[in-house]
């Protein structure tokens, strides 16, 4: 019961039903363990409540983020902070930090693996998400073996250098290591922290030097470098 009362997931249960004072009182004064004949047969009386809160709000989540991931794929402009406050709000309450088994990805990582959205959006859904729903700025999928970047890994990898400022603003951990694909012509993968991920794409860029924009994206991947360098002193 201590557990409960303490717990993420029991307020997440409780929310389910309404998330007020009242209700989480109800249902942890529920919660007792009710004899019968012998302790062997004592079983929670809220149990079934409780784990009934907690299958709804694991499908709540699971509907919305597999419509957050279906934008960058069915709509030209992708995830936008309208489009992903409209979802958050009908499927709300959500576990925001769950990690989806078949997609890999959470809110948070979704945002930032998103191929159609501009940085400017990425950035406005990534603080929209850690400084209004809560979100873990270091969570990661961890569901998969080849993907498990953290979103400033993400970042980092794909050369979003506003992003990279604001994920570190926002306390993100250039040390957190994670694994992952990156790139069409230019492939990177493996697991790398942020300061790896930094590395092996200016590897990759320097290449193909003879462009004018892989010789851009190295200077932005160096710019980056020094952004993770001056974060980790201040840690």
């Amino acid at each position: 019961r201590r557990d409960l009362e303490k717990g993420s997931a029991w307020d997440h249960a409780t929310s389910a039903l309404g998330g007020d004072a009242e209700v989480k009182g109800r249902l942890i004064e529920r919660v007792g363990f009710k004899r019968r004949r012998s302790p062997r047969t004592a079983t929670p009386s809220g149990r079934k409540i409780f784990l009934k809160c907690l299958k709804q709000l694991v499908e709540r989540t699971e509907i919305a983020l597999t419509k957050v991931v279906n934008l960058d794929t069915a709509s030209r402009a992708g995830i936008t902070p309208k489009k992903l406050k409209k979802i958050l709000s009908t499927w709300s309450p959500v576990m925001v930090d769950r990690r989806n088994s078949c997609l890999c990805v959470t809110f948070l990582t979704a945002c930032c693996y998103s191929k159609r959205t501009t940085e400017r959006a990425i950035i406005s859904c990534v603080k929209f998400l850690v400084r209004e729903m809560g979100a873990d700025v270091n969570a990661a999928s961890e569901t998969h073996p080849h993907m498990t970047c953290t979103p400033l890994c993400i970042a980092v990898a794909r050369g979003m250098e506003r992003l990279v400022s604001t994920l570190l603003m926002l306390g993100a951990n250039p040390r957190k290591a994670g694994s992952g694909r990156f790139g069409t012509r230019n492939l990177i993968s493996g697991e790398y922290d942020a300061f790896g991920w930094a590395k092996a794409a200016i590897e990759y860029l320097k290449s193909y030097e003879s462009h004018q924009e892989d010789a851009d994206s190295v200077r932005r991947q160096e710019r980056i470098m020094k952004m993770l360098e001056k974060a980790t002193k201040q840690r």
